[in-house]
């Protein structure tokens, strides 16, 4: 869902005059998918542990870090308008990949990867 709703507001940011906010947009998508990737090579890792729930609580973690630096730099970033300043799209990413994070270790657990 985040993948797909990304790729409407950026068609949608296309047909417009003004491609404000597009770069913020692009670069969401591989920040998500280093989210994943962290937790897939997390659950790879831990697979033969013998704490099974190791790589869960790891992967959380990891969400609480960078949920937490989204916010601080999304504080420290406002007011935020239209302009898009490197820590602004630092501050996006950061909520990208903590949500890639989450879809991947809840994806794990429901299909008990681990």
């Amino acid at each position: 869902a985040h993948d797909t709703g990304n790729f409407v507001l950026i068609g949608a940011s296309l047909t417009r005059e003004s491609n404000s906010g597009l770069l913020i947009k692009f670069m969401a998508f591989p920040a998500f998918v280093f989210g994943i990737a962290i937790v897939r090579l997390l659950v790879m890792k831990f697979a033969s542990h013998p704490n099974k729930g190791l790589a869960t609580q790891i992967a959380i973690f990891f969400q609480l870090f960078l949920l937490t630096g989204f916010m601080v730099t999304g504080i420290y970033a406002s007011p935020i308008g239209n302009e898009q300043t490197p820590f602004l799209i630092f501050c996006g990413m950061l909520g990208a990949a903590g949500m890639g994070v989450h879809s991947a270790y809840t994806r794990a657990m429901s299909h008990k990867l681990y």
